[in-house]
């Protein structure tokens, strides 16, 4: 497995080549589905949001419920182009990992019209517009926390193949109800 190197800040602004979506990323499978979520899983953990489930199907894609704290703003850091980066990188960390899983390499950003490229692009959007800059980072950023965390990833996808779902230890329906949540 490639271990990638988390970018520097000087590459913020870098423009990165678009990359076409690899033919096996294509298909929806099973294992895919788990390896995308468990993406998002671990990501999500490295950030420090509490996450309490994630669910994967061959069929129906997945989902990874986490909490939303409330969070206190000194000031305006959601404008700093790394922080932004770093949210959309959440978003990319799904199609990261399944890169990761089938052993392609990183060339430049993979697009796939689906609600996290959506999501990644609407955050990014106000301070990098159309440009691949912002993007680049974040998969970047989301390859190297990822293959840092490989074996996580794996653990967590595993659960979701075997059981269909992955649930974070103390997990409740009513617990998280009652939290502020969202999924990815």
């Amino acid at each position: 497995m490639t271990q990638y190197p988390f970018p520097r800040d000087s590459e913020i602004k870098r423009v990165f080549p678009w990359s076409p979506l690899p033919e096996a990323l294509k298909a929806c499978s099973l294992a895919g589905t788990a390896y995308h979520e468990a993406g998002h899983v671990v990501f999500l953990e490295w950030v420090g949001l509490p996450v309490r489930k994630a669910t994967a199907t061959a069929s129906d894609g997945g989902r990874t419920l986490f909490e939303i704290p409330a969070i206190e703003s000194a000031g305006q850091p959601e404008s700093l182009p790394e922080h932004l980066a770093g949210v959309a990188a959440a978003f990319h960390a799904g199609i990261c990992a399944e890169l990761i899983h089938a052993g392609i390499s990183w060339d430049g950003i993979v697009r796939r019209d689906d609600m996290d490229w959506k999501m990644a692009a609407e955050v990014l959007h106000p301070t990098f517009g159309p440009r691949s800059s912002g993007h680049g980072y974040a998969q970047r950023l989301a390859l190297a926390v990822l293959s840092a965390r490989w074996a996580r990833v794996t653990e967590v996808a595993q659960e979701m193949i075997e059981r269909g779902s992955w649930e974070a230890a103390g997990f409740s329906e009513e617990a998280c109800s009652a939290a502020k949540a969202d999924t990815l």
